[in-house]
């Protein structure tokens, strides 16, 4: 297990404390993460990985927004979004906490992206102003 997926896990995880309480929903879905983490072998993680995963239940990660900022890869800062979408839906309570950590994170995520240049590169002018459906259907009904 690579330090920028050991991370992503245990940030994903670590957002569980994002509202500032953990239910007894939370606290079972994770505890279920966990033993799945465990069994799942082919994700590569030691047992002191998995250990220091388990006690993020009760000491969450510190400097989250640096540590978040450490994983090197797009794919694991997203994951970290969708964990904590899932997290934030386990008790049915999205909070405003939760949802000012995800703004944070996803603009943490997108630091350093040229917006402009995605926009020059997706013109949406370019696109045909008929679907290929319709042109098929169009040529069909004329014969």
């Amino acid at each position: 297990m690579n330090e920028s997926k050991f991370l992503m896990w245990k940030l994903g995880l670590s957002a569980i404390h994002f509202d500032g309480k953990v239910t007894e929903e939370e606290t079972n879905w994770f505890n279920n993460k966990i033993k799945q983490l465990d069994k799942n072998k082919i994700l590569g993680f030691s047992d002191d990985q998995i250990n220091e995963l388990k006690s993020v239940l009760s000491h969450p990660v510190d400097n989250y927004l640096d540590e978040f900022k450490k994983l090197t890869k797009p794919s694991d800062a997203s994951f970290v979004l969708h964990i904590l979408t899932m997290i934030a839906n386990v008790d049915r309570d999205y909070s405003q906490e939760e949802k000012e950590k995800y703004e944070m994170l996803k603009q943490a995520c997108l630091e350093g992206v040229d917006q402009s240049s995605l926009d020059k590169q997706i013109d949406h002018e370019k696109f045909p102003k008929e679907s290929f459906r319709e042109k098929i259907l169009d040529k069909l009904y004329e014969l």
